[in-house]
């Protein structure tokens, strides 16, 4: 059975029988007034956890950098320390090796870190990750 055919003459006896009461005056001015207030709230809630979120990415962001300060001067301190032992062990060997003296053999030496160093930012920057991988594949073809 439907029940919408016993719902709809049942509706109309009602409202003949039962009249609507009259709204309060002002009551539709009272519920835009109650909206409005509940979406300037929400719009408030809303400006304050955007505004916190806001702060923590920026700190995130902030802890990021020092860290990569941070990091960036161990790496500095780390690469000169580790460049002076080398000199102070490798320059004697390798002026009594090759017999060259010291005019020469540092700018060599700085030349051939600037290229092997030059060399293997292009290899990145060319596909890095592929070549790599091939180059690992040569050596386990070869046994290295």
């Amino acid at each position: 059975m439907n029940a919408d055919l016993f719902d709809d003459p049942l509706d109309r006896v009602l409202h003949a029988a039962l009249p609507a009461p009259a709204l309060p005056g002002g009551l539709r001015a009272a519920v835009r007034a109650a909206v409005q207030r509940e979406a300037a709230d929400a719009l408030a809630l809303q400006r304050a956890e955007l505004e916190a979120e806001r702060a923590r990415q920026l700190a995130a962001l902030r802890q990021g950098f020092v860290q990569i300060r941070r990091d960036t001067l161990a790496m500095v301190v780390g690469v000169a320390f580790t460049t002076g032992v080398l000199a102070t062990v490798a320059l004697p060997w390798l002026r009594s090796q090759l017999g060259l003296e010291l005019s020469v053999l540092l700018p060599s030496l700085a030349l051939t870190i600037g290229l092997a160093i030059g060399a293997g930012a292009w290899a990145q920057h060319l596909g890095g990750a592929a070549w790599h991988a091939r180059w690992g594949q040569w050596r386990a073809a070869l046994g290295f």
